[in-house]
């Protein structure tokens, strides 16, 4: 891969699923294997599929567009989010971006008004 922005990116999306799936519990201690490979609630990297992209992870019901970029741009991050999260056939689109210095712990996972809305309907279900 010689784009650094891609590697960057890459690396990025690959350290978010890891801590994602370590902090939900799903895989081993030592978070080298799933503990339910065929399980859709894992967070998964996801295959880049051109105009209908799909998003960075899926993190079952969201989608997850990982950015990131020295200078934020967070209303098109999650205009992409969304647009993926339809594409994918998934309710949720959302954007985590990271903090320059920080780790996945500390990045900031960007949704819209609407979509946060939709999230606290289900979550009173």
């Amino acid at each position: 891969m010689a784009n650094p922005n891609k590697r960057r990116g890459t690396r990025w999306e690959t350290e978010f699923a890891r801590y994602l799936n370590r902090e939900l519990g799903l895989v081993t201690p030592d978070g080298d294997e799933f503990l339910d490979p065929t399980s859709p609630l894992n967070a998964r990297r996801q295959a880049q599929q051109g105009i209908h992209d799909v998003g960075d992870l899926w993190v079952v019901p969201f989608v997850v567009e990982c950015k990131n970029t020295a200078r934020h741009e967070l209303p098109a991050y999650v205009r992409q989010a969304e647009q993926e999260a339809r594409n994918a056939g998934l309710p949720f689109g959302v954007a985590a971006v990271k903090v320059r210095g920080r780790g996945p712990h500390e990045c900031l996972v960007v949704m819209s008004g609407a979509t946060f809305v939709r999230v606290v309907k289900e979550l009173r279900q």
